[in-house]
């Protein structure tokens, strides 16, 4: 149930991030040519990985 747990965690916090920047910045990153942070909007994205450590928190706090 822990890798489960891990697993969906890990799509949830790529699925909110993945709103954040353009499917052109996501597809280099995923394919491994994005190069530094050209073509990403840097606030965007962190911001976006601050909803996901957001949303977690707030799952893992009302789960106990």
């Amino acid at each position: 149930m822990n890798n489960a747990g891990n697993v969906i965690s890990i799509g949830l916090a790529m699925a909110v991030i993945s709103t954040s920047i353009t499917p052109k910045a996501l597809q280099g990153l995923f394919a491994g040519t994005q190069v530094g942070s050209e073509g990403i909007a840097v606030g965007e994205f962190v911001r976006g990985l601050r909803t996901a450590f957001t949303i977690s928190f707030i799952t893992l706090y009302f789960q106990n």
